[in-house]
């Protein structure tokens, strides 16, 4: 669920697992104002795209993200546009997960440089994954296969919601199936996180930051109650904190096409093995 638009023209965008996404007028909650409904006809059992997550880029009314029960990450329209028509974009397919999506956010688009293409996903198969959102308006015809930027791999348990802070470009929370609450700072560390707390003995399965600036968290726990974190300074962004970013994806996609370097020599190497 989420709200897109101006502050005197917006919509309530929802969605559910029966593929259905709709939009709502916030004065008129009696029945939506539209509905569309995603299907992907390339799957086994039937076209539904069972959606357990969404969020739009900022700035961004018509284009969105969904996160699926597959464990897979789809682009989609509300409407037709340039290149692209309304609905599931099928081609372009962002693989990595093993289980349902649980939350999905795009960064927040503030600061001297733009960073609104990376997108946060975290999943019940226990991890955190960054992407890079592919441009919407050219979609693949063939199908193509995303693979996530980066992978953290540090929860014990479902990881519910991931959400980047509204000020600093470079941290992020998330909270997970054992009461956690994670604070991480990629300028700081990418393997483990900058703070950890445990907030209580249930399931925290919802966050969201104080849009103004980023102090406080509310955390929503799986009986019911709401605790308020305040994190003081620590969401207060250094000048250099946005230049250090692009460094620290620099490094992560240099790791990576080594890693993939080396993999492409290892299975050369079994292929040469096995004649």
């Amino acid at each position: 669920m989420q709200m897109v638009g101006t502050q005197n023209a917006h919509n309530l965008i929802t969605s559910s697992t029966d593929g259905m996404v709709y939009s709502w007028l916030v004065d008129m909650l009696a029945q939506p104002q539209e509905s569309l409904e995603l299907v992907h006809t390339g799957h086994n059992k039937t076209d539904e795209v069972a959606i357990t997550t969404l969020d739009f880029p900022d700035n961004e009314t018509t284009t969105f993200w969904v996160g699926t029960e597959e464990g897979n990450v789809y682009q989609a329209n509300r409407y037709d546009r340039a290149g692209s028509k309304a609905g599931l974009n099928q081609h372009d397919v962002y693989k990595g997960h093993h289980g349902p999506v649980m939350g999905l956010n795009f960064h927040p688009l503030a600061g001297p440089v733009d960073f609104s293409d990376l997108f946060l996903t975290c999943s019940v198969d226990w991890t955190i994954k960054l992407w890079r959102a592919k441009n919407a308006g050219k979609p693949s015809t063939t199908h193509t296969s995303i693979q996530p930027l980066y992978s953290f791999n540090e929860a014990d348990d479902y990881v519910y919601d991931v959400k980047w802070h509204p000020q600093h470009p470079a941290l992020f929370g998330s909270v997970d199936g054992t009461g956690r609450f994670d604070l991480w700072n990629l300028n700081m560390d990418t393997e483990v996180p900058t703070i950890s707390t445990v907030v209580g003995d249930r399931a925290i399965n919802k966050m969201q930051w104080d849009k103004k600036d980023g102090r406080r968290v509310a955390l929503g726990s799986s009986d019911g109650r709401l605790y308020i974190y305040d994190i003081g300074d620590v969401g207060v962004p250094r000048e250099s904190e946005w230049t250090d970013l692009q460094k620290t994806l620099s490094s992560i996609a240099g790791a990576n096409a080594a890693q993939m370097n080396l993999e492409g020599e290892q299975s050369s190497s079994r292929t040469l093995a096995g004649r």
